[in-house]
């Protein structure tokens, strides 16, 4: 398996331990079988996108922590983009022009990080959103 699927479940446990939880109380938590939990904190399932939110909940994630969760499982499946963006991006024909065109050029973090400042001076106190420098 792929090191993105285990950096989601790597995240998944480290938190549930932190948390003094066992495998069982959070897959009991989820409605899920232990096994099945198991086999994502150690990469061996995709993500299930419909439990992020009680995921994020029953291990007391702030925002931030729930939009890392998302992105971490974004990762762990090949050319999928966060599904709290998925939306965005398909229906915002200019975003994705803009994608492309950073993609095509190589566009470095330096200017992705002057676009996010440009966003939070001309958008400010829009929430939380995952990122930002």
């Amino acid at each position: 398996m792929d090191e993105d699927y285990r950096a989601f479940g790597r995240f998944i446990e480290s938190r549930r331990k932190e948390l003094g939880l066992t495998a069982k109380k959070l897959a009991d938590a989820m409605g899920v079988g232990t096994p099945y939990m198991s086999d994502i904190e150690n990469g061996r399932r995709y993500p299930p996108e419909k439990h992020f939110g009680t995921l994020a909940e029953i291990l007391q994630l702030d925002e931030a922590g729930r939009l890392h969760m998302i992105d971490l499982a974004a990762c762990a499946r090949e050319n999928q983009l966060a599904p709290d963006i998925v939306g965005y991006v398909r229906k915002t024909d200019l975003a994705r022009v803009a994608l492309r065109k950073a993609r095509k050029r190589g566009v470095p973090n330096d200017t992705w990080e002057r676009v996010i400042e440009m966003l939070d001076e001309q958008y400010p106190d829009q929430g939380v959103d995952g990122g930002g420098v």
